[in-house]
């Protein structure tokens, strides 16, 4: 034996669904993704047709403007 060590690298197909599930099971890569989509739409990154969907997710956290309270005279 001469110590020689060898090593096979072996290609793992994994799909999308599998990515993101791994990502949403991980509240520090959940908390990564997030900030790094943040940064970058207020960076102006995510402009164009290309990013629309993702900028109406984003608008889905912000919070909704509520009326204000009216009061009614009885």
């Amino acid at each position: 034996m001469n110590g020689a060590i060898a090593i096979e690298y072996v290609t793992v197909e994994a799909d999308l669904d599998e990515h993101v599930r791994a990502v949403l099971d991980s509240p520090t890569a959940c908390r990564r993704v997030l900030r790094d989509v943040r940064e970058r739409a207020e960076a102006g990154l995510l402009e164009g047709a290309r990013w629309s969907s993702v900028h109406s997710e984003i608008e889905r956290f912000r919070p909704r403007a509520t009326s204000p309270m009216r009061w009614r005279l009885r």
